[in-house]
């Protein structure tokens, strides 16, 4: 049985008792203190991009590593599948999600993307 949650996902079975490992953390932030990436940060807020792609996620207080614990994940996502509805659907089942739900992709590491 899948659980609601608040931003109106659902984690998947696969997902839900299992620590995102800390090697999993991806590239670290750069440049948080430049206006223009202040401003990015402002215009990804404001545009309510932030409700699914969560800025910051933690590792959980109890690992098998206790240098994993409790420590800040900067992947841009809520990992969870969202019911985007008909008119978004695909048809295109991926895994656990079905052809009307999406997942929401990390966008950590898209900043060394060439513009």
């Amino acid at each position: 049985m899948h659980r609601k949650l608040p931003a109106g996902g659902r984690a998947e079975p696969s997902e839900q008792h299992h620590a995102i490992p800390a090697s999993a953390r991806g590239s670290s932030r750069r440049n948080v203190n430049d206006p223009e990436v202040k401003r990015g940060e402002q215009l990804f807020s404001q545009a309510n991009c932030s409700a699914c792609h969560v800025p910051e996620l933690r590792t959980g207080g109890k690992t098998a590593i206790p240098a994993a614990a409790d420590l800040p994940i900067h992947a841009y996502t809520d990992l969870l599948l969202h019911d985007m509805g008909e008119g978004l659907a695909d048809g295109r089942p991926e895994y656990r999600a079905d052809g009307r739900e999406w997942r929401t992709p990390p966008l950590w590491g898209s900043g060394w993307c060439p513009r």
